[in-house]
């Protein structure tokens, strides 16, 4: 996945909609593509409102949900990489 320090925020571009807890819609203007977010999605995207390593978004999430750390991790790694494909999270300065 990269430096484990490296830093990553949303695309300032990006815009994003709550519908809920657990469903986050998405406009990327310069693709022009809507994405949608369910389930666990939207609270790792939220986390990166501010530039955040991975580990620093798995400890917050390990503390707010009841699921054992290596899965929260696979899913943040792999939510995380699949963001980076689509040009949704950038390197933070």
């Amino acid at each position: 996945m990269g430096d484990a320090e490296q830093r990553w925020q949303q695309t300032p571009s990006v815009l994003a909609t709550d519908l809920s807890d657990a469903e986050t819609v998405m406009l990327d203007p310069d693709a022009a593509k809507y994405f949608g977010m369910t389930e666990t999605g939207p609270a790792v995207w939220r986390e990166f409102a501010e530039p955040s390593t991975v580990d620093d978004v798995v400890a917050r999430l390990t503390e707010r949900y009841d699921a054992p750390p290596g899965a929260i991790r696979t899913d943040v790694e792999t939510f995380v990489e699949q963001l980076r494909e689509r040009k949704l999270l950038v390197a933070a300065d």
